[in-house]
């Protein structure tokens, strides 16, 4: 899933990161921005739902937030995931889950 490259090198740094505990292959959406020293993930198969954070320097999974649903990270009325000021979360119709350190 996510391996971490020396962008003036190509030296491998660290991965793959493994995605286990899903009924099939999943989409994986790394966010685009780093989080102080660590990475963020979506991960799903379209029933189960991730967020993970990576270590940005060891490929570490620090912490995951899981959760059942239907359909595609985003869609409106499905799970969404949500970084804010430092903490994971999931958004659904009629639900906020937070995960604090």
């Amino acid at each position: 899933m996510l391996t971490a490259y020396d962008c003036a090198t190509g030296k491998k740094l660290w991965g793959p990161a493994k995605e286990e505990g899903f009924q099939q292959k999943p989409s994986v959406f790394l966010y685009p921005h780093v989080f102080d020293k660590h990475l963020v993930a979506q991960v799903e198969d379209g029933r189960n739902f991730e967020m993970r954070v990576y270590d940005a320097a060891s490929g570490k999974m620090l912490h995951k937030l899981s959760k059942k649903g239907d359909g595609p990270f985003g869609v409106h009325g499905r799970v969404s995931g949500v970084v804010q000021d430092g903490k994971l979360g999931f958004i659904t119709v009629d639900e906020l889950t937070l995960c604090l350190p």
